[in-house]
């Protein structure tokens, strides 16, 4: 199985990393969107050596039908990578997917927390061991986001109040400093007019 958004690197049939220079081999290829690891793995100069007029037809209709839809347009760039999936043999990156699976369910986050919930513990953990279950298998990762979406929405709330509150925080003690800096310039303006004051009616 396989499947998502801008995820993972690939070993694919009858490719050799030396036929086109890259800065690093596709397999270690980090990729900021499906659709940019898509225009890698389906361009057609990839299935050029060994030729294989099957694989070279369908990523140049592949390709072709990529550059007709927009980044965004994330129903299309799914079918395209299930078609390139199952007609190319390309393997979809799955890394940063795991990696944000891990971080959001990782069983720690949860057993310091307090007041402490055990059900809460417990769903981590068993979400954590599919994750790790899944780590290669874009497909099985996508189930389990879609499972753990509740739990993920939770957290990322969670994340977005601590910062509000830091950002608060933040704010309320630059507005104390800025006020105790105003108390010093108006402590200097009275000391500098009492002074010019002073000299007007002595000197």
């Amino acid at each position: 199985m396989q499947g998502d958004d801008n995820i993972h690197f690939e070993t694919m049939t009858g490719f050799s990393t030396n036929e086109r220079k890259v800065k690093a081999p596709i397999e270690e290829r980090e990729y900021f969107s499906l659709y940019d690891e898509l225009e890698e793995k389906c361009h057609p100069d990839r299935y050029l050596k060994p030729f294989n007029q099957k694989r070279f037809d369908l990523a140049n209709e592949l390709y072709a039908e990529l550059q007709r839809r927009s980044r965004r347009d994330d129903n299309s760039l799914i079918d395209i990578r299930e078609k390139a999936i199952a007609g190319l043999g390309i393997h979809i990156s799955t890394r940063r997917l795991y990696e944000y699976l891990l971080e959001y369910c990782d069983p720690k986050i949860y057993t310091s927390m307090q007041p402490y919930d055990k059900d809460r513990v417990q769903e981590a953990g068993r979400l954590f061991a599919k994750i790790q279950a899944a780590k290669d298998d874009i497909h099985e990762l996508e189930e389990v986001r879609r499972e753990a979406e509740p739990f993920l929405l939770l957290r990322e709330n969670e994340i977005d109040m601590k910062l509000s509150e830091e950002v608060n925080s933040r704010i309320v003690k630059q507005m104390e400093i800025d006020k105790e800096a105003d108390k010093e310039l108006v402590a200097i303006i009275i000391i500098i007019t009492a002074g010019v004051i002073l000299l007007l009616i002595f000197g």
